[in-house]
């Protein structure tokens, strides 16, 4: 038996050949809220569909085969890695065995499909990323060192009792025309200046999944402070160019 976990599932055009290999032979499918329900077009029209762990496991006793295959579709909207290991580690334990499919990050899609490049020579410097699905939240010296240096800042997830405060640390330390790319949880995508969102206008701050926040744009050519002192905040990811 398998089971095959098919990542960042958010728009069936850039899910991989691999993928929509193991959705067409999967006899279950169990999908996030915001998959892309268009990854359906791959699967077998024998396979059954799920949207949740306990109709998941309903749905085992009627499948009595050995070569039963379940392919689970992951949107990071929706999941984080601890939920991902225990979803796992169950499967596992029921005999299956566990095959992971990596796809294209939202970070890297919708910067992409926004034009907002994730480094640029002679200006981004390095990338810093946090989740907060996945991650403590950093104290306030930790936001503006990194805001203080010419990383591009992507923040995933963030919880909106405190995105403000993240935001207002930030712009402190860039220029109020600073472009942010922001993204909801819904669909909705935009760039704005950190001015802007500082002041909220035309963003639900409770509704965000992504915001991306590029160096200023009259960042001066010099060497980041951030490169020389290696910040180093696991499980904070932090990537030099």
């Amino acid at each position: 038996m398998k089971y095959s976990a098919l990542k960042n599932a958010g728009n069936a055009a850039f899910i991989s050949l691999k993928a929509a290999k193991r959705l067409q032979s999967a006899d279950i499918i169990w999908m996030d809220k915001h998959v892309d329900t268009e990854v359906l077009r791959h699967a077998s029209v024998t396979a059954r569909i799920f949207h949740d762990l306990p109709t998941v496991l309903s749905g085992l006793d009627h499948f009595r085969q050995r070569s039963l295959h379940i392919v689970r579709l992951l949107e990071e909207r929706d999941t984080n890695p601890a939920r991902e290991r225990f979803e796992q580690t169950l499967f596992k334990a029921k005999g299956f065995e566990i095959e992971v499919i990596p796809g294209i990050s939202n970070i890297n899609r919708l910067s992409a499909a926004a034009d907002f490049p994730l480094t640029a020579r002679g200006r981004n410097e390095s990338f810093w990323i946090w989740n907060g699905l996945s991650a403590a939240c950093p104290g306030i010296e930790v936001w503006t060192q990194v805001a203080s240096t010419r990383a591009t800042m992507a923040i995933l997830n963030p919880p909106a009792a405190l995105l403000f405060r993240i935001l207002t640390t930030i712009a402190v330390q860039r220029s109020r025309n600073t472009p942010v790319l922001y993204y909801s949880i819904d669909g909705h995508q935009d760039i704005y200046t950190l001015a802007q969102l500082t002041e909220w206008q035309g963003a639900d701050r409770g509704r965000c999944h992504l915001l991306m926040v590029a160096p200023s744009p009259d960042a001066s050519q010099r060497a980041e402070s951030a490169n020389q002192q290696r910040i180093s905040m696991s499980p904070i990811i932090y990537a030099a160019s």
